[in-house]
């Protein structure tokens, strides 16, 4: 009899999801609202002025925050498939495979990451 690994990737990502939503976040000053006037700032930053910046600044933001913790935590699933495989080698070799396919997967997030940062060199006036 097969076990599922649904719940037990379920559970992680709820874990990552809201782990991320209690990290401190940085609040910016705004200083062109009115005084006694409540403003929003840019939760992109004030310095994204253009469509390039916005999409380097998430794709930093994808990079830095969101892609090694989801990295780490895949491997480590990948690792927990292999070693508790007890002998049955489809579920070792889908353990070696999750843990290839996040490491393919984070390359691509860091080729991304070059991409756009040589495009933008190259369309900078």
């Amino acid at each position: 009899m097969k076990k599922s690994l649904g719940p037990i990737v379920f559970i992680s990502f709820i874990i990552v999801f809201f782990g991320f939503s209690f990290i401190p976040q940085k609040t910016f000053a705004d200083t062109t609202c009115p005084t006694g006037v409540q403003c929003l700032p840019n939760p992109l930053g004030s310095s994204n002025t253009t469509i390039a910046d916005v999409l380097k600044t998430i794709l930093d933001w994808i990079t830095t925050k969101i892609g090694p913790p989801l990295a780490v935590l895949m491997i480590v699933i990948g690792a927990f498939m292999m070693i508790f495989s007890a002998g049955d080698t489809d579920r070792f070799k889908t353990g070696r495979q999750t843990i290839v396919y996040t490491v393919i997967g984070y390359g691509i997030i860091f080729i991304a990451w070059g991409v756009v940062s040589l495009i933008q060199n190259i369309l900078k006036p």
